[in-house]
Formats: C-alpha cells, structure tokens, sequence
C-alpha cells in the first residue's frame, strides 16, 4: 500500500496505480547526474542483431560493393553515419515486458503483452535516451514539444522518460487524456478531475518543482495551469495547431523532432516479436519504417495504398504538420528531423518530409497525373517551404519521368529534342545508338540533385526540380554523385556538365539559375586560386574534382505536362518595377507545374555511398550499402 505520511494535493488523492512502476527504479536518494539512472539500466537487456536476413534478395551479380577501393576523385575521411559506430554486431536495447509486470500499467504496453505473449517487447530506442538527456541538461527551464512521424513510438517514449525522472527522483505530473497523476518520493496520487487542474498555491508549488509529461491521444489541450512548471515535455503528432498552443501558452519552448526506425531497430523488433522476415520486409514496401505499422497492422493491398493517396491528395498533401486523422498525409510522407547544410548533423528544431517508400512515390506519382490542377497551388507552396521542397520537387521529377518514357522530347538544350528511349537498361548499347540515359536516384534528395541525364556524346545533365537555391556543399555533393557513376550505374563522364534548374515558373527558375551561376563562378575562381580554400568549401580534396568543376555550366527549363520543355534564357530581364516582379512571381508560381514523366532509360541507380544517409534511409530504399542499377 501507499505510505501516506504527506496530505494530498488540493484536487488529488492517494491510489496505488503504477506505485509498483516507480517503485521499481524509484532511488534512495534524488540525484541531478545526467546519466541514465541504475534502477533502469537494470532492467534494460542488449539485443545483438543479425543483419543478413536484410540483405535485399535478387540479382546481385549487377551490385557494387563499398567495401570496394573508391574511384580516384572520391574524397577520403568522408564523416559517416555514427547510428552504429563500434556496435560489431550492432546491439539494441529492450526491455522483456513479461519480466517486468510493474510496467504493464501504462496503457501502450499491457496490450503488447495480450497481443505478444512472453514475447513482448519494449525497445528502447537510442533516441529515447538522446532526448531526455538533452531535456535535462537545459538547465532551469526545459519546455519541449517532441513529435514526429505519426506510429514512430512517442508514446513509448514518455513511458521512457518517465522512467527516467523516477529514478532520479523527480517529482513527474503524467498528464493524459483521461487522468492526471502526480509522482514524488511519498508515492502516486491521482487528480480526481483532470479537466479541473486546481490553480491553488499549493499546487503551484508542487508544479514549480516538477517534470509535467504530457501525452494525450484526443484533440483537448492540456491545462494552461502546467504552464508554472519549469520542465515540460509533450508528446505529439506533428500538428501544428498544438504546436502554436504550445508555444502561445509555454513560452520559452523549443520542438524537437524525433527520427524513425532504424534499420537495426526494426531488426531487433522482428526478432524478438518472432515476426517472419519476409513479411516484415513486404511491410516495409509500403509502410516504411514506422513500427505501430510494421508490428501491429494488417499488411496492407495496393487498393488499401490506393485509397490513402487517393485521399491525401483529395486536400494538401504537403500539409503533413497539419495531420489531424481525416488527411492520411503520413501514408504518404515520413516526417524526419531535419540536416544541416552540410548534411552530416541533425537540426531538432526542423523537420523535412519524404516520401514513405519507393513504391509509394510511384503510385503518388500515378494517382497526381490527374490532380495536377487542382495539385498546382499546392505544389508552389510546397517550393516555398524547406520541409516540403524536396517531396515537391521528387513530385514534379516522378511526372517529368512518366512524361518523358511516353514519348516527350527532351529540351533542345540537351541535343535537339531527343526522344526518350525504350524500358531496356544496356547503358554502352543504349548511348552508342544516340539514346540518352535518365537516372533515377533511389535514396532521398542529394542536396541540388534530383535526378540524371547522360547524353551519348558523354555530356551530363543533373536535373534538380526541387527549386532550391544551389550552394557551395551541393556543388560538392554532385563532384561526389559524379565519382560514383562509372561503379554506380556504368557510365563514364566524359564532357560538359549541365546543371539544370527545371521548373514551371520561368521567372522563379531564372533567378534560382543565376544564384546558381553566381556560386559557380566562385567556386570555379577558388579552384584556379587555391586546392586547399576549394576543398575547404565544397568538401572534395581530390586534383579531378578541381578540374571537374569547370566543366560545370547552369541552365534552366521549364516543364509542362502538356506543353514539354522550354529553355529559360538567363541574360533577359524583368521589365518593370520591384512590385510587378512580385505579381509575375505569384502568377508564375500559380501556372501549372507539370504532369506525367517517366524517362529515357527507366533506370534507377542507388548512390547511398555518396551520401551520409542512416540506415534507415538505406532500408526504406530497399538498399544497405550498395550501388544497385535496377530497370
């Protein structure tokens, strides 16, 4: 039973619910060591993983390895992903759910057990740890908004942190939808009316030396009193209406975006749940890595798949941090955290979206073909916000690509409107006879470079349609792309490289196409003047990668499903004053975007060692480490 040496909070009284659980990691004496606490170390075991059963089946004989030397141009020391780094075998921590009844009282995980038997499982994601490790480390006052994909374990991860505080001896407020408690060294005590969050000074005092840990399922907000504790954590749904509650009535606060599963993650959870590899991995085809999907949904047919597109695309796709159930953006999209400019860190604060998987992209781009007009003012919103520029622009490039395998003529810039080729992938055969080569990258946008186009004469296109200004990193991200397509995908650059901004608003890709020749031209300087200064800003050290960077040229086009491609003269100017460029500029970017596209050679080459993609990525690519060509 509760000891009761201590009268309740006004509005509360004593129970026993979850006693055993704080009991169980609860310490002798309070600590403030940002370290995960012993009394829950103790009941976390390790899980080592074996990754074969990953290795993606079929035709290998045309796979590149990484463990190959790289080319002469590839620079050396490139920062690599740290998911895994000295885990040999990589290991994942769980807990056993049926060693540890004193959990079951959380409502996420006494299902697990019905559901699972003696093989339930609790993994403890590293991202878990990460963040509340950083939650205490901001001194006194930490107010963060965690959220994410929606089924990615932020729910779980509130047990965690909540754990976590126990045993450090925090005093924790647990807020959900139905009930509210209240934790401290004395024992549990229940609000009796959590929509009646007394407001005495009591409670306030009892709040300003607490943790408040918010996770609630409904649409309701939690109580403006919880404003008073100086460290308050909220789990949610990238919805933004929350957010800006958040932040009206919690300020100072900051959202932190939690990532989705790993590769190993989702390994160590098929294991230990003693679900079949095949069927995980048909899973992932479609619901990627979100495990409530993987673990505990239905596998789904490609009518259920058809019907979530078809819906999503009913309204804004691209509103994914506006999810509010009716929209199934989030069967299309993944939320992630987003990267720096250099693409090697985390930036919490942001998140981008991505398609969900390969397969879902290519029904999206199916299904959008015959929605482009009511698509288009989507679309051009959707360029103008970072978290969504680049599912725009894999949106536009998948169109551009069923267009031109249909028959469309390439813009005169490339050679003279060539027409796209047949679904026959022999690079040598196909290039000697005049046909160009489209390729199509596997892993998510690399930076300005959407997809390819190798032309016979050996000249190289990099098409972006993400309408992004170009920097000096994506110029080395695309030296790097280069250096790996002779392994990559069989061909051998041997020209000029066109850098082409492609998109439906003549006037947004002229301005994006001079900043971008603007960048060149300095870079292009830097590597005359100085090897070290031009390794510094783009990242490449190697003698080809300067010379490489001379052949660059930039130019623009613009795309029309029914119309084709135009090339953007860079020299013309706008006429008129600062105001009329800014109507051209709205009216351009209402114009329609484009509509179907396919390409050249269907030809999809997976780059991944060009890049600093986690393994998760790489899965949802349906590709580990590996330059993969595929028809």
């Amino acid at each position: 039973m509760v000891k009761r040496p201590h009268s309740p909070l006004p509005g509360c009284q004593h129970v026993n619910d979850f006693e055993a659980a704080r009991v169980l990691v609860w310490p002798d004496t309070p600590s403030s060591e940002i370290i995960e606490p012993v009394g829950l170390t103790k009941i976390i075991q390790s899980y080592a993983l074996d990754e074969q059963w990953l290795t993606v089946n079929g035709d290998r004989d045309s796979e590149v390895s990484m463990s190959e030397p790289p080319d002469a141009d590839e620079p050396i020391g490139e920062p690599a992903d740290t998911d895994d780094v000295g885990d040999n075998p990589p290991k994942v921590r769980y807990i056993d759910l049926s060693e540890q009844p004193a959990l079951l009282a959380f409502k996420w995980l006494g299902p697990e057990v019905t559901i699972h038997q003696k093989k339930a499982t609790f993994i403890v994601r590293d991202e878990y740890k990460e963040f509340i490790e950083h939650a205490l480390s901001q001194g006194r006052l930490s107010r963060t908004f965690v959220t994410g994909q929606p089924g990615i374990g932020k729910s779980f991860g509130a047990v965690y942190f909540l754990m976590y505080l126990f045993g450090l001896g925090k005093s924790v407020f647990w807020v959900q939808d139905d009930f509210t408690y209240y934790f401290d060294s004395h024992g549990v005590q229940r609000l009796l009316d959590p929509k009646a969050v007394p407001t005495s000074e009591k409670f306030r005092r009892a709040l300003m030396d607490s943790w408040v840990l918010i996770d609630m399922d409904q649409d309701a907000m939690p109580s403006t009193t919880y404003k008073f504790a100086p460290y308050v954590i909220w789990t949610s749904s990238p919805r933004d209406l929350r957010w800006r509650y958040f932040t009206k009535h919690f300020w100072p606060c900051a959202r932190w975006f939690m990532k989705a599963w790993s590769a190993k993650e989702i390994m160590a959870a098929a294991d230990k749940l003693g679900s079949g590899h095949d069927d995980v991995m048909a899973r992932m085809a479609w619901y990627g890595p979100v495990a409530r999907s993987l673990f505990h949904r239905a596998p789904p047919t490609e009518q259920d798949v058809s019907n979530d597109i078809r819906c999503a695309l009913s309204g804004n796709p691209f509103a994914v941090d506006a999810h509010d159930g009716t929209q199934p953006v989030h069967a299309v999209f993944l939320v992630m955290p987003a990267k720096d400019d250099g693409g090697h860190c985390l930036v919490r604060e942001k998140f981008y979206a991505k398609f969900l998987t390969p397969a879902v992209a290519e029904m999206t781009f199916e299904l959008a073909e015959n929605r482009m007009e009511q698509l288009q003012l989507h679309l051009s919103g959707a360029f103008d916000i970072p978290s969504t520029r680049g599912v725009a622009g894999k949106l536009v490039e998948g169109l551009m690509f069923r267009s031109l395998s249909r028959g469309m003529r390439l813009p005169d810039i490339f050679g003279g409107g060539v027409v796209a080729a047949t679904d026959v992938f022999t690079p040598q055969g196909n290039l000697k006879t005049g046909r160009p080569l489209y390729l199509r990258l596997l892993l998510p946008s690399f930076a300005a470079v959407d997809a390819m186009i190798v032309l016979s004469d050996g000249r190289l296109v990099l098409l972006q349609t993400s309408l992004n200004t170009a920097h000096s990193k994506d110029f080395g991200m695309m030296l790097r792309i280069i250096s790996r397509l002779l392994k990559g995908a069989g061909v051998h650059v041997s020209g000029d490289i066109l850098y082409c901004v492609v998109g439906s608003s003549a006037f947004r890709v002229r301005n994006l196409a001079r900043t971008a020749a603007n960048t060149l031209t300095q870079l292009q300087d830097l590597a005359r003047r100085s090897a070290k200064e031009f390794s510094t800003e783009v990242g490449v050290s190697t003698d080809i990668a300067r010379q490489r960077i001379h052949h660059f040229r930039v130019v623009g086009v613009t795309f029309d499903h029914q119309v084709g491609f135009n090339n953007v003269d860079l020299s013309a100017s706008w006429a008129g004053s600062a105001c009329f460029a800014c109507i051209l500029r709205w009216a351009a970017n209402t114009v329609g975007v484009l509509s179907n596209t396919t390409g050249i050679f269907k030809q999809n080459v997976d780059l991944s060692g060009s890049t600093q993609a986690d393994a998760l990525e790489e899965l949802a690519a349906d590709e580990t480490n590996n330059l993969t060509p595929k028809q």
